[in-house]
């Protein structure tokens, strides 16, 4: 007798990093859905065998480990490409499942089966009329509704007849999931899944390439070709690219004026934002990042003298 396809495949790309990923697997198993609805993919680019061994702790016959040697972020395509589910979506190796999420998951995949439109899952990140389902009937429309939050990998996933077209894809080795979107079908209906569905570990030790220029240069360029191709038009753009500014304020804060245990590479950042922004974009978000980390700082002030009161 043949085995029944899973419903869902939950494929998680890695770098072996144990203390994010087994956190992860006990939320998704905690669900208590049956196991015969879905997988979990390991797809591991690390150089250690830690995380190997250590999943034998779980007793489940739907829990998949695969060896990668694909580099960096492009080991996400593999994890897809590994799974035999209906649908393959992509789960970040922090992102551990909330009460309730997976089987909210598959009874989206079992309602859009029939029409099988581009899901991306946004984690309640962007601003919605209070409904949890976007339907957009392009590309354009759905990179408008998301704007910079396309650039999260974590919220693709592929249903298992586009992926034979993988092979094909040409990526980007920062946001493979780019193409994922935009390249494997010449024009499509989408759905954005605005439901909250994660709960992001502690990200202490996360980084290792150079942030500014990833989402100020790299990113910009990748989207700049999908408007010459009339994939996205010059308003979806814009809008993209002025959300992705106030978001580079943010960081600047936060990694820059109130470094965190992240390790991101910081240089060339003035480089990086007069790409696409200007000098003078880059030094407004001087301006607004130190603005608002002095106001963080008056905040926190009148809390501790409240308290002192």
């Amino acid at each position: 007798m043949s085995k029944r396809q899973p419903i869902l495949s939950l494929c998680i790309p890695t770098n072996g990093a144990k203390e994010w990923v087994l956190p992860v697997i006990e939320s998704i198993y905690t669900q208590r859905v049956d196991d015969n609805l879905f997988e979990i993919i390991i797809s591991d680019n690390g150089c250690n065998t830690e995380l190997e061994s250590s999943l034998s702790s779980f007793n489940h016959n739907n829990l998949f480990y695969y060896k990668s040697t694909d580099e960096g972020f492009t080991n996400q395509i593999n994890s897809i490409k590994k799974g035999t589910g209906l649908y393959r979506k992509m789960i970040n190796h922090r992102s551990c499942l909330i009460p309730g999420a997976l089987q909210q998951m598959i009874n989206l995949i079992l309602k859009y089966n029939d029409t099988r439109p581009v899901i991306y899952f946004s984690d309640n990140k962007i601003k919605t009329n209070g409904e949890n389902i976007v339907e957009c009937n392009s590309y354009n429309e759905l990179a408008y509704n998301l704007h910079y939050w396309i650039s999260w990998s974590a919220g693709v996933g592929l249903w298992d007849t586009d992926c034979d077209k993988l092979d094909k894809l040409n990526p980007d080795k920062l946001f493979p999931h780019i193409s994922l979107i935009f390249d494997i079908r010449p024009e499509s209906e989408c759905i954005i899944w605005n439901g909250r569905y994660q709960r992001m570990l502690n990200d202490d030790g996360k980084g290792g390439y150079n942030v500014f220029n990833t989402f100020s240069v790299i990113f910009l360029n990748i989207l700049s070709d999908y408007v010459k191709s009339g994939k996205i038009s010059k308003v979806s753009y814009s809008k993209i690219k002025k959300k992705l500014f106030g978001f580079l304020c943010e960081l600047y804060l936060r990694e820059v004026i109130l470094p965190t245990k992240r390790t991101f590479e910081l240089s060339n950042i003035r480089q990086s934002i007069s790409t696409h922004y200007s000098t003078k974009g880059y030094f407004k978000m001087l301006i607004f990042a130190y603005f608002n980390g002095i106001k963080s700082i008056h905040k926190k002030l009148k809390h501790i003298c409240h308290i002192y009161r």
